[in-house]
């Protein structure tokens, strides 16, 4: 089954993370007095969000749901008032089966997005580096033994999709065929521990071109080149420091107020 989405208050999916399950059949509805909990396909979100959530002064979230991870019966069936198949969740929904939480809100008319269509081949980073090697098992191979990546799906020898722990995805591709633009780059990963990472890439044969050290912007990093020539710095946390502290200024994203450079 394709995945199924619901629109919640985002103060009931806070109690459900508590609770360990939801259990809101819809606006002012609980699954006990509803018999079921409404879920949509990926289709009919936008509809229903227009038709019974506009004006909803409460903020809102998309619960992208896995259906396979459900621990009671949907059923396609009508809903009342409507010959429209929807499908019905006959049970609690458990925390387990959402596949993520998206923010859900309409525009100045009134209208909300459609919902994002979950692709298992796509990874739910949104930036994602291209990177071309000679060799892409050869390089696959490499940075999951040195930087401990993991492999999500490979192309023959064409290209692969590799798992950066934390959420983070990078491509490995050749430069014959690819339309990536070929040449050495630089990526920045954060990591929770970088002694332990640094000491891991260390022994399987990384060049260490920046060792580990602290940073007054609250960063511990270090840099290493691949087997490609490529340059991954690596950074973790170890202080909050706002930018103001050390000689950057706050951005919109951040709170702060923003005007271009001189």
């Amino acid at each position: 089954m394709q995945t199924l989405f619901h629109i919640a208050r985002k103060r009931d999916w806070d109690q459900a993370q508590h609770d360990g399950a939801y259990r809101i059949s819809t606006l002012g509805r609980t699954l006990d007095q509803q018999g079921y909990i409404h879920l949509s396909f990926p289709g009919q979100v936008k509809r229903v969000a227009e038709a019974f959530y506009a004006g909803v002064d409460d903020e809102l979230v998309l619960l992208s749901i896995d259906p396979a991870k459900l621990m009671a019966p949907v059923i396609t069936e009508p809903s009342p008032g409507t010959d429209e198949r929807f499908p019905h969740l006959y049970g609690e929904l458990s925390v387990d089966a959402i596949r993520r939480v998206i923010p859900y809100a309409a525009d100045g008319q009134g209208r909300f997005p459609p919902a994002p269509v979950d692709n298992r081949t796509m990874p739910a980073a949104a930036v994602i580096p291209q990177l071309v090697y000679e060799d892409v098992s050869e390089a696959v191979r490499w940075l999951c033994d040195t930087f401990g990546f993991a492999v999500r799906w490979q192309a023959g020898e064409h290209r692969a999709q590799l798992e950066v722990p934390g959420g983070g995805c990078v491509v490995v591709t050749e430069g014959r065929t690819s339309a990536v633009l070929p040449g050495r780059n630089s990526v920045l990963v954060r990591v929770d521990d970088i002694d332990t990472h640094h000491a891991r890439a260390r022994d399987h044969g990384a060049t260490i071109l920046d060792p580990p050290r602290d940073y007054p912007y609250g960063e511990r990093q270090y840099t290493a080149e691949d087997l490609g020539g490529h340059h991954w710095a690596f950074s973790q946390s170890i202080a909050d420091v706002a930018p103001e502290d050390w000689g950057g200024s706050s951005g919109p994203a951040l709170g702060g107020a923003w005007s271009d450079p001189p």
